[in-house]
């Protein structure tokens, strides 16, 4: 089966072509390379690094927008980037199941052919694809769906219906992306949802771990999501909420790998040789049982001299601030500027907002009262642009009212 054909006002979405992809890149140098890359550098990260990952092999596509009457152009308008990614899925009491959403990223149009609702029309496009409705769905708050048409398999269904059998698009649960650009995108039906963070300062001073702890390599990650699979399972079973809930499901932790992956090339394209380079992303704080482990894990943002926490899980509040303190040493010793961590569960450790508090965020303050509770963190609301703000669209069946809830929306599925 191949991708569905949409067209608007004269235009098409397509899948690029290897000369279109290519060229694709060539453009986004200028905005997300230069001057730190040459272009050359640019494009081997993007092609020999990335490219040949198991992320990327298996579940990447480059979107362009076109005249539908010359579809091969290389001439293009606007491009994007999506990325298939499995999810558990919940109805209320119902059972889990497995489904398919879709990241979207890389969204650009050149500097010459902007202002021309290039971006509008391929947004537009774009969920023509991924939807199985063929259109622009109805915003979170407003939607009421039936018979979507969404791939949803049982938990243990051993077929390949997700494999989507070169689809693409047209069975997606759901899709979300990252803006930058405020909320642009709700234009076109992505509702930016969770847009909270804890950060802190790098630190010397951590706590002492337990003889058990285990410091994991990059290439070791997949211990902690097969963990953080069984996590999120029981979290989606055992919950009591009557709204839709879903997660990402990445029990080999491609996701993390690969965002490692990246940052990594920075480190090793723009450090001196004889610069440290960091050598842990994990950290697993081992309990009696794999329901009691507690996490991290981490990337370094040589560009923003960053530690962006991919994924953080504690059982209680000493764990938290072994996990906390251990990245912010790792921060120090690398030179980073900061940590951060996208929606803590703020309510595990006690941490409850007033209405004071809830008005300074949205004002764009931090919040640094809670900081005992936050192993010295403060509390960010992000806003505007540059911000990363999560956004989702969702296609599946849902009933007048029902609410849907992101489990685990961190910064581990940014792209």
């Amino acid at each position: 089966m191949s991708a569905r054909k949409h067209t608007l006002d004269g235009y098409a979405l397509v899948p690029a072509n290897e000369a279109q992809d290519l060229i694709a890149t060539q453009r986004e140098w200028v905005e997300w390379g230069h001057p730190l890359l040459t272009q050359h550098q640019f494009i081997t990260r993007e092609k020999d690094v990335l490219g040949t990952s198991d992320f990327s092999v298996t579940r990447r596509r480059r979107w362009v927008l076109v005249p539908a009457d010359d579809t091969h152009t290389l001439d293009f308008l606007a491009g994007c980037e999506t990325y298939r990614r499995p999810i558990l899925v919940r109805r209320g009491a119902g059972e889990v199941q497995r489904a398919l959403a879709y990241s979207v990223c890389s969204v650009f149009v050149p500097e010459d052919k902007r202002r021309h609702g290039y971006a509008a029309k391929m947004m537009t496009l774009l969920q023509h694809h991924l939807n199985p409705a063929g259109c622009v769905p109805p915003p979170l708050d407003q939607a009421s769906i039936q018979d979507s048409g969404s791939v949803v398999v049982p938990l243990d269904d051993p077929s390949l219906e997700l494999s989507d059998d070169g689809a693409y698009g047209g069975n997606a649960t759901c899709s979300f992306l990252y803006s930058d650009i405020g909320e642009y995108y709700s234009k076109f039906a992505w509702t930016v949802v969770g847009n909270r963070h804890v950060q802190w300062k790098p630190s010397t001073s951590s706590a002492d771990l337990p003889a058990d702890a285990r410091w994991l390599t990059a290439d070791e990650l997949n211990t902690i999501g097969r963990i953080d699979r069984s996590h999120l399972l029981s979290t989606l079973q055992t919950s009591s909420s009557p709204a839709l809930r879903f997660c990402l499901d990445d029990p080999e932790a491609t996701s993390w790998r690969w965002l490692i992956r990246r940052t990594n090339f920075y480190a090793t394209t723009l450090l001196p040789s004889s610069a440290p380079k960091p050598s842990y992303f994990g950290l697993l704080l081992p309990g009696s049982s794999q329901t009691d482990a507690s996490y991290a894990v981490w990337m370094f943002d040589f560009i923003e001299r960053k530690v962006a926490i991919l994924r953080l899980r504690f059982t209680s509040a000493s764990t938290f601030k072994m996990l906390v303190g251990a990245v912010r040493a790792q921060a120090a010793e690398f030179g980073m500027q900061k940590c951060l961590a996208w929606n803590v569960d703020l309510a595990s450790l006690g941490v409850e907002l007033s209405q004071e508090d809830e008005q300074r965020l949205k004002q764009g303050e931090a919040v640094d009262r809670h900081q005992h509770a936050l192993a010295q963190g403060e509390l960010v609301e992000r806003h505007g642009k540059s911000a990363s703000l999560p956004a989702l669209a969702w296609y599946a069946d849902m009933a007048e009212g029902e609410q849907v809830e992101w489990v685990c929306n961190e910064y581990g599925w940014w792209c």
